[in-house]
């Protein structure tokens, strides 16, 4: 991120770089605090910021350090061009980070800055529609259309659903696999997700898949998959990469290009089967495997911290997101109440 250096503190980390003992620390500190969130999140910031420098230059403000009226009423233009409320969450904490940053004094804390936050949240909010979870039926479907193939593309689209189903997988999580962080044991998959969204630390995360013996078995799915595909244990290979055809044989390979598949790719070929099997495309995306195997287990009475470790969710209100209740158990509430 192209921060700015200004504040009073800065100024006393500059003078220590004179220091010969202090030199290198002081030197470092920057990237330190950069550090304090992911890179992503850096870079997010970064672009949002330029965008409110480019907007306060035509307009004539000042943008570091910012005014209070400045921040509201660029807020104010955010809600003028219909922004999503992630967006403008994403704005107001990209100048709230520089002036932070900066050392200098932020108008990100002022009480009629987010008294405008507030109510441009309000204004541009707009009804939540989740999409459907994938259920049991729903694997089954897909099961029946591509898991009998000995075709590798059928083959890894009906195990990037089950896996992502069986594992409560986030996109990002299931793209990210690769081979060397798999296991295969007796009765299970053992899978190391590297990097995930809830492990700020790095310190990983395993999740366990469970041999079931049924056609649906997603540790069977996943074995036939990667011997079609050719793929080792251990090796340094994303396991969901592109396919392309070939014309001699008449049969799709793994390309050989080391590269995971992208959000795009994902989710046409998911939304693809999604309506092969007969249902709508509008009312599902990838996040359904991951709500649909949640649902599941909540509903057959998994236990909170198993499920919640499982799930790898970071809080009660994140997890409880993901999970639609089943009618009965809806029906028992009330039927419980002694009444």
């Amino acid at each position: 991120m192209n921060t700015v250096l200004l504040g009073p503190v800065w100024s006393e980390v500059e003078d220590m770089k004179g220091h010969p003992l202090l030199c290198e620390a002081a030197s470092k500190l920057e990237s330190v605090l950069k550090a304090s969130h992911a890179s992503s999140t850096d870079k997010q910031y970064c672009s949002n910021f330029a965008k409110f420098k480019d907007w306060c230059r035509i307009t004539g403000l000042g943008y570091l350090p910012s005014r209070s009226s400045t921040v509201a009423v660029y807020l104010s233009y955010l809600v003028q061009q219909s922004v999503s409320v992630s967006t403008l969450n994403s704005h107001f904490y990209s100048i709230k980070w520089q002036h932070d940053f900066a050392d200098l004094p932020n108008p990100c804390t002022d009480k009629f800055v987010l008294k405008s936050l507030e109510g441009a949240k309000r204004i541009l909010s707009k009804p939540i529609f989740k999409k459907s979870p994938i259920s049991v039926e729903h694997i089954e479907s897909i099961f029946r259309k591509y898991g009998n193939s000995e075709n590798v593309k059928d083959l890894r689209l009906c195990t990037l659903c089950i896996l992502g189903f069986a594992g409560f997988f986030r996109f990002s999580e299931l793209v990210d696999l690769k081979m060397s962080n798999c296991v295969l044991k007796s009765s299970h998959l053992e899978i190391t997700l590297v990097h995930s969204k809830t492990d700020v630390y790095r310190q990983g995360n395993v999740v366990v898949i469970a041999k079931t013996g049924k056609k649906t078995c997603p540790v069977a799915c996943f074995v036939k998959y990667i011997t079609a595909a050719g793929l080792s244990f251990g090796a340094d290979s994303y396991i969901f990469r592109a396919v392309s055809f070939c014309k001699s044989t008449g049969t799709y390979k793994l390309c050989s290009r080391n590269q995971a598949l992208s959000y795009t790719r994902v989710r046409e070929i998911f939304l693809g089967a999604i309506s092969e099997i007969g249902l709508k495309k509008s009312e599902f995306g990838l996040h359904s495997l991951r709500a649909g195997g949640a649902t599941i287990a909540a509903n057959n009475g998994i236990s909170e911290r198993l499920f919640k470790a499982h799930g790898r969710w970071a809080s009660e209100k994140a997890k409880d997101g993901y999970v639609l209740d089943d009618l009965d158990h809806k029906i028992s509430v009330s039927a419980n109440l002694g009444i």
